[in-house]
């Protein structure tokens, strides 16, 4: 048994949630650390048999833990006495010369200098790195072996303090669960890469100050930086000159911090709550599904998610998306495959308004299905109001047919202002964002129609515009031929 376990199941035993960081390094082994760190044994031995020489990370879960810094002549050792508190709790000597002090405390938020300079503090969102873990700089050790000490109130109250001072330039509480996990989201799906030689220091400051825009505090965008994007940036970030371009960013950036996060998106919006979960299909060997994946139609739409269906003008894409409406309401199969769920749906639209009467009735009868005209949702105050009138509508077929809204339906991305370029991946990539938005806060499926290029295939526009969606349907036919040909191209599980 190498050294390495042995550090990781000793500091795990002591109650510590522990994960793995790579050999020689500060960085998390395996992503979502918060949610796989452990203190179970046998866990902590699969981690350590694949690589001894793992570094032992702490999630700083139910702990404030203060990082002094006297890197590069910082004050931080000065500045933690001046708090005038009980250091004697468990401490631990970083490389630099820096101290890990350990308390207990109800989970307060990350901060950078925010006590003071040179003093950062770890909690919920952030980790640390355990004693017997090494850098080229040398070895973490168990300095002070004591019991831990309960984070001093005035401590606390400064860290409270300081972050209301922070947050009256901010239209959000930063941290927050929601912002982070969409911040997370966007990261490592939609973040681009910054390379060296082009443009690189420009990307880095604009993913940044996306972080404040979603409403991440300064050291938790660091954090996040390097979990979830640093590895794919050629060459990597050296951390100390990531954290100088991430703070940086924090200083200087236009936006107010928060402007992107939900709270600001659909402030006024009253959510309604989340629906009971569904009880899963059964599943038999040998279907290569996400087991997780619940379905609006089984294995062809999510219950939650984007789709585009791509067709030139003449195809039938507005028929098509108003026959899977009609499907879903009733129960019918859609291209072979009944619902999961009926559902209610709803069509917005923003070209061929004057037929979608005729569209509606030809569908059969009264049903859970209704259309209204919109003229653009391309900026937050129409995009809001389009929401609260989806929200009130479902809430009337609600209680009309008993049925919750399933679908959306937006006909088309172009004529509804939600694309200001569609040949800007940026203006693409910050579309569909909106869309995935609307379909988590509502518990649907949004539905999109869009054209194809002139010659060619595939949807007109930026490549961030394809890539964004979950499921992709393309319409396909010859004008000479009446029969048309439904494909999908894409769909991500």
């Amino acid at each position: 048994m190498s050294d390495k376990i042995e550090y990781a199941l000793a500091w795990s035993a002591r109650g510590f949630r522990v994960f793995p960081v790579l050999a020689g390094g500060k960085r998390p082994a395996i992503k979502d650390y918060a949610s796989y760190a452990t203190t179970d044994a046998a866990q902590i031995a699969k981690w350590w048999a694949k690589n001894p020489e793992y570094n032992i990370g702490v999630h700083c879960l139910d702990l404030c833990v203060i990082d002094v810094d006297v890197k590069d002549g910082k004050p931080g050792l000065a500045n933690f006495f001046d708090l005038d508190i009980e250091s004697d709790t468990l401490a631990v000597k970083t490389p630099s010369g820096g101290w890990h002090y350990y308390y207990t405390a109800a989970n307060t938020d990350n901060s950078a200098g925010r006590l003071d300079a040179g003093i950062d503090t770890r909690s919920h969102h952030g980790y640390v790195i355990a004693p017997g873990s090494e850098t080229p700089e040398g070895v973490y050790s168990l300095e002070n072996d004591a019991p831990l000490l309960e984070l001093p109130a005035q401590v606390f109250e400064r860290l409270v303090a300081s972050k209301e001072r922070a947050e009256r330039v901010s239209l959000v509480e930063e941290d927050s669960e929601t912002s982070y996990a969409i911040a997370k989201q966007w990261l490592e799906a939609h973040a681009p890469s910054a390379i060296e030689g082009v443009n690189g220091d420009h990307t880095t400051y604009g993913v940044a100050c996306k972080l404040r825009d979603f409403g991440v505090s300064e050291l938790s965008a660091l954090d996040m930086l390097l979990e979830h994007w640093n590895d794919r940036c050629s060459p990597p970030w050296d951390e100390d000159a990531l954290r100088a371009k991430v703070a940086n960013a924090y200083e200087y950036a236009q936006n107010p911090a928060g402007i992107a996060s939900p709270e600001v998106e659909f402030a006024g919006v009253e959510m309604p709550p989340e629906p009971p979960r569904k009880k899963s299909k059964w599943i038999d060997a040998g279907d290569q599904i996400n087991l997780n994946q619940q379905w609006l139609f089984y294995e062809r739409l999510p219950r939650v998610g984007t789709a585009l269906l791509v067709a030139p003008s003449g195809a039938g894409k507005t028929f098509l998306t108003a026959r899977l409406a009609a499907c879903l309401a009733k129960g019918e199969a859609f291209f072979g495959t009944k619902p999961d769920e009926e559902c209610a749906a709803l069509i917005l639209s923003g070209e061929g308004v004057g037929g979608m009467a005729n569209r509606l009735h030809v569908l059969g009868g009264k049903m859970p299905v209704a259309a209204m005209a919109v003229s653009t949702l391309g900026d937050a105050a129409s995009l809001r109001e389009a929401v609260a009138a989806i929200i009130e509508k479902a809430k009337e077929l609600k209680a009309k047919y008993g049925k919750r809204l399933g679908m959306i339906v937006i006909d088309t991305l172009a004529s509804v202002g939600l694309l200001a370029d569609e040949n800007s991946n940026t203006d693409c990539a910050k579309a569909v964002k909106a869309l995935e938005m609307i379909s988590a806060a509502l518990d649907c499926l949004v539905v999109v129609t869009h054209h194809p290029p002139k010659n060619g295939t595939g949807a007109r526009g930026g490549s961030a515009l394809h890539a964004g969606f979950d499921t992709v349907f393309e319409i396909f036919f010859d004008e000479k031929n009446p029969v048309r040909y439904v494909e999908c191209t894409k769909g991500r599980d």
